[in-house]
């Protein structure tokens, strides 16, 4: 796409759609992009950096002036206040300023900031009068050079011109100039270029590209359960409302507590308004995402049909079981729950893994069963051993069609 002296690249693969503005530039850097407040102080900032050493007229150097040791700066010096700095040293004032306004900062009693520090060593104080003396020969040839050469026709230039700006001789030249710029059209890159021609089926499956696209990353779904003492049966287990505060600071550290009502990243197939107020765990990365059902934060209804239809539809299940007997498959059964990550607790805020999986699930971690895992490492390991599970169980299912499959496909077709 292109319009005056502006170029857009849009660029679609399968990980998304990006796009990229450009422009062409015919004029000053301030008159086309900076507002005129910030210009008039950026170029009182250049002409006094450019002023702070030149040549005057004699050709010997001029340096700004140094500042008088009884100096005694009420404010911290300001580029805006200084409109030219051959009266004054700008950095000498701040040196001079830190000095008097923070006296704990000087590194030697006696001798200021805008001054050389004290040397101990002799044998070093040779060595930068040798320095000085060099600098001082160095500056005193390029002064007499100057002088010399400067009357010489080499040595003058004329003052630079704006260049004209250029008109487009045809619709899509600033795409072709940006092209040009990337490389694209390099003998190496030709063969890579494929010209489309415009169709309905091309416009057709480009919308159906970017709407693929729109999920950018891997998402993820998962069932958490607290289940309390003595508690057998499905209904009461998915009837508890709150749990401990171990079980509450778990929650916690699943993913980040965002509100279901505003949040507009992946639900896990819950509505937006359907628990306004309640909120759950998320958790994302670059490329995935993961919600997670907690069945004590859910919406509570007379049949615990909501809570039953979205739990009842993760392939995997964390339970937290304060009960004395084991938890089984069967207390709650559904089609899905391919994989249960069982916790107990037990003394010293340690807790104990238990893995039930189905017998075609292939083997994942980093949780194995029977693990012994401290609270602080619990969440961050349980939420990669769901992940990773999650995973295993979806390599199984031939008829799974990855985050990247279908854009690439749709590719393939352009």
């Amino acid at each position: 796409m292109a319009g005056h002296l502006e170029c857009r690249i849009i660029v679609r693969d399968i990980t998304g759609k990006f796009v990229w503005d450009s422009a062409i530039l015919h004029g000053l850097l301030h008159e086309c992009v900076l507002p005129l407040a910030t210009i008039t102080m950026g170029s009182n900032l250049l002409e006094a950096t450019d002023n702070c050493a030149t040549l005057d007229e004699s050709g010997s150097f001029s340096s700004p002036a140094i500042l008088p040791d009884d100096y005694k700066p009420l404010s911290p010096p300001l580029w805006q206040t200084h409109m030219s700095c051959r009266d004054s040293d700008i950095l000498d004032e701040l040196l001079q300023y830190v000095e008097e306004s923070s006296p704990e900062c000087m590194s030697h009693i006696g001798v200021g900031l805008n001054r050389p520090a004290p040397c101990s060593d002799s044998e070093l104080t040779i060595k930068e009068e040798n320095i000085l003396k060099l600098l001082e020969r160095e500056t005193a040839t390029e002064a007499s050079h100057y002088q010399a050469t400067k009357s010489l026709p080499i040595m003058s230039s004329d003052t630079a011109k704006r260049p004209d700006q250029i008109t487009a001789s045809f619709a899509y030249h600033y795409c072709k100039l940006v092209m040009s710029h990337f490389g694209m059209f390099s003998w190496e890159q030709r063969p890579h270029l494929h010209l489309l021609e415009k169709t309905d089926q091309l416009i057709r499956e480009l919308k159906h590209l970017d709407a693929r696209n729109t999920q950018c990353r891997q998402t993820y779904k998962v069932a958490v359960m607290c289940v309390g003492y003595g508690q057998e049966d499905r209904d009461s287990i998915l009837k508890n409302t709150s749990g401990s505060r171990d079980f509450e600071d778990f929650v916690a550290g699943l993913g980040w507590e965002v509100d279901q009502a505003t949040h507009r990243g992946y639900m896990g197939g819950l509505e937006f308004k359907s628990t306004p107020g309640a909120t759950a765990p998320y958790f994302a990365t670059s490329s995935e995402e993961i919600f997670f059902h907690v069945s004590t934060r859910m919406l509570v209804t007379d049949d615990l049909s909501h809570k039953i239809r979205h739990i009842g539809n993760d392939e995997v299940h964390i339970v937290w079981s304060t009960h004395w007997r084991d938890y089984r498959r069967s207390i709650f059964k559904t089609q899905f729950g391919d994989v249960l990550i069982v916790i107990y607790p037990l003394p010293n805020h340690l807790y104990r893994i238990h893995i039930i999986k189905k017998t075609d699930v292939p083997q994942f971690g980093p949780l194995f069963d029977g693990a012994i895992v401290d609270h602080i490492s619990l969440p961050v390991l349980v939420r990669a051993t769901a992940i990773n599970a999650l995973r295993a169980r979806r390599d199984i299912n031939m008829a799974y069609r990855g985050r990247y499959s279908l854009p690439y496909h749709t590719l393939c077709i352009i």
